[in-house]
């Protein structure tokens, strides 16, 4: 056999062959190998290439986000912050980069790879397209070998092969020469992190091996569209734009709730991982289905999606996270794991580390992990529960729940035909989907039944009030609020948490009529007209709602005495200033939102405002906005900026506030102090 000329080949690499397709799709042929670092020099980014006329950049709509690489990509490879001991604690791993051999001339991509040729003795077979790519394989007749039907002078001919260790030669294109680029399709983020680690710090990527997959398909040939009689067949960049588009959008990651249960990085893995087995443990399948923890996408991982879930684990992650991560929460976090029990033998475990055993969120040793986990079940796992199956509107939830599926169950035992119900049934309790076909018609419609029925039960309830994830996240905010400012008292976390849930009980009495949309404190803070607000600020005054209870009707008496012998009159006016505090807080917020409201909808505010008096304002706001950006221009002192527009807004948005406060004393039952209330003593309401 003749020797192929070796010198057209510039960069090898062996592996495992395959060949990827369904059916009758169009085959993808493929080598599972590894880089190492100094090899990705020789891999392209897609943004690189500009191909003559064709479309190729629609395989590359995601461009180099340089600030995530830098932000998310480069830490986790290449963590700054960490000590070398930290650092040997850690395991990291990256899914294969997605590597497509690119015909290219005249630094143009090409649209077919040139016609496949054929060489071969009783060993070796070769194939070529020349001046693009090579393989070698080595021919195999065993019972293992790898079939292979190609194409040769217009005829497919039967070649079987073994599928390592095989080959693949490419011919990088020089200047304007004809050859292959090595473009990655998937992966362009890590292979920018590992180049930009590399270039920084070589020695971080000594001797390690990336692992690749480089794809191409070798049917995008001239001779291909002759066998198949002048059909057309794939381009190139056509199949590249396919897998692509399949990789990014139809093909998921794991990801949502499995990101926060698969991690051990964060508090936030254990403390779901445990509060999901305690569940089970103490309510068995019926309770757990309650808890929303398999949602594959990330968007609805923070919400809960059906209609009878209680929680979820990624409202917990997020709550949580917000709340005790980071290290001024680190005492915090202590006394709510009741750390003191085990940091002895956190510094058994790190006695070859200088550094103090102080836990954090997201910063702890593998050492410390294993008793976190048992500190985390023992204490923080029974307060979750006591909160999320002791409050009143979730146990109330949870009965409602209870009792249509016993009348499901009994659907089932009464039923002819039990499997539509049986299938239905076990997509409640163990979240295994209904096939979607004719045969499991009616257990989709039982299943879709069954969600309307306790939708329709709980619209308008306190229940469906709590299942909002910002009013849990509300509620989570105010009880790790209560921890912290009683984190000095000798009292166990779960015994303050059931003081908190009786506050709860009170707070949400009447079917949550302190929350309710029709209270004019509620609006702009918690609601826009009857759609609640899922920000951030709406957490803060759900939380600051709950907690300015124990400024009223002895409730700081109450929860003080539920603490023990240990409690004292200090603790109650402890809870009391906390009260008052959050209620100066609420309010303050009412006026800023209702403020940011009203400048933004005064221009078309007609029932409240006149013509006159709305270009009055237009005209004040415009003075008002020049000035400031003559503030930011340096022409002008902040100081000297007219405060006219502000003056007029406040007079309209007085009206208002001064509502709100009197709504407020009147539902909460408030007499304490709130200071922003002088402002508006004067405003008359109507």
């Amino acid at each position: 056999m003749r020797k192929i000329d070796q010198e057209h080949y510039d960069v090898h690499h062996v592996g495992s062959f395959g060949r990827f397709f369904s059916g009758n799709s169009f085959p993808v042929d493929y080598l599972q190998t590894s880089f190492t670092a100094a090899d990705l020099l020789n891999l392209s980014f897609a943004q690189d290439l500009h191909p003559d006329g064709q479309d190729f950049e629609l395989l590359m709509q995601r461009d180099i986000d340089k600030g995530r690489v830098l932000r998310e990509v480069v830490p986790y490879i290449n963590p700054s912050d960490l000590s070398d001991k930290e650092n040997k604690e850690r395991a990291i791993f990256f899914p294969p980069l997605l590597v497509a051999v690119v015909p290219v001339k005249n630094r143009q991509m090409q649209p077919y790879y040139p016609d496949e040729k054929l060489e071969y003795d009783t060993q070796i077979l070769y194939r070529e397209w020349p001046g693009q790519l090579r393989i070698q394989f080595y021919l195999d007749d065993g019972i293992s070998a790898y079939t292979q039907k190609l194409l040769e002078k217009g005829a497919l001919k039967e070649f079987k092969v073994d599928r390592a260790p095989v080959k693949l030669s490419i011919r990088k294109p020089k200047g304007s020469e004809e050859g292959a680029s090595l473009v990655v399709i998937d992966g362009q983020h890590r292979l920018a992190a590992l180049r930009y680690v590399y270039d920084k710090n070589p020695q971080a990527l000594e001797g390690v091996c990336i692992p690749v997959c480089i794809l191409f398909p070798p049917n995008s040939t001239q001779a291909y569209k002759d066998y198949m009689g002048g059909t057309d067949v794939l381009t190139v960049h056509s199949v590249f734009r396919s897998l692509f588009v399949d990789v990014n959008t139809t093909m998921k990651d794991v990801g949502g709730h499995f990101n926060v249960l698969l991690s051990d990085s964060s508090l936030s893995g254990i403390v779901c991982r445990k509060f999901c087995d305690a569940i089970l443990r103490s309510r068995g399948e019926r309770g757990l289905a309650q808890i929303e923890w398999n949602i594959k996408s990330k968007k609805d991982s923070t919400v809960l999606n059906r209609s009878y879930s209680i929680t979820s684990i990624g409202i917990l992650h997020k709550a949580l996270s917000k709340s005790l991560a980071g290290a001024s929460k680190s005492a915090l976090l202590s006394f709510l794991l009741v750390l003191p029990e085990v940091e002895p033998n956190f510094e058994l475990g790190d006695n070859d580390s200088d550094e103090s055993p102080v836990v954090e969120w997201e910063r702890f040793s593998l050492h410390q992990k294993r008793y976190l986990e048992a500190q985390v079940a023992k204490h923080m796992v029974p307060c979750l529960e006591e909160i999320f199956f002791g409050m009143s509107a979730y146990k109330s939830l949870h009965e409602k729940f209870i009792k249509a599926l016993d009348k499901l169950e009994k659907d089932r035992d009464d039923s002819a035909n039990q499997e539509q119900h049986n299938a239905a049934i076990l997509q409640i309790l163990e979240y295994k989907p209904i096939e979607d076909d004719r045969h499991h018609r009616r257990a989709r419609d039982i299943y879709q039944a069954f969600e309307a029925d306790i939708s329709r039960e709980l619209d308008g309830q306190v229940e469906s009030l709590v299942q909002y994830a910002i009013v849990q996240r509300g509620i989570l905010d105010a009880w790790i609020i209560l921890l912290d400012k009683l984190k000095d008292l000798a009292v166990a976390p779960i015994v303050i948490t059931k003081a908190f849930v009786e506050l709860l009980n009170f707070a949400f009495r009447d079917d949550g009529s302190l929350f309710k949309p029709s209270k004019a404190y509620m609006q702009y803070t918690v609601w826009e007209l009857t759609n609640i607000k899922p920000l951030e600020e709406t957490r803060t005054a759900i939380s600051n709602c709950i907690l300015t209870i124990l400024a009223t009707d002895g409730h700081a008496e109450k929860f003080t005495k539920a603490l023990g012998e240990v409690a004292d009159r200090r603790v109650v006016n402890r809870l009391i200033t906390l009260g008052t505090a959050k209620a100066g807080d609420f309010i303050g917020q009412y006026h800023k939102f209702r403020q940011r409201n009203f400048i933004r909808t005064y221009t078309v505010d007609f029932a409240m405002l006149s013509d006159d008096d709305r270009n009055y304002l237009r005209e004040l706001e415009q003075e008002y906005q020049k000035q400031i950006q003559e503030v930011r221009d340096n022409l002008r002192k902040q100081e000297d900026v007219s405060g006219e527009f502000l003056k007029q807004v406040e007079k309209y948005v007085g009206r208002d506030v001064k509502k709100a406060i009197a709504d407020f004393r009147d539902s909460f039952n408030y007499v304490g102090g709130i200071a922003i209330e002088e402002i508006f003593e004067e405003v008359e309401t109507e």
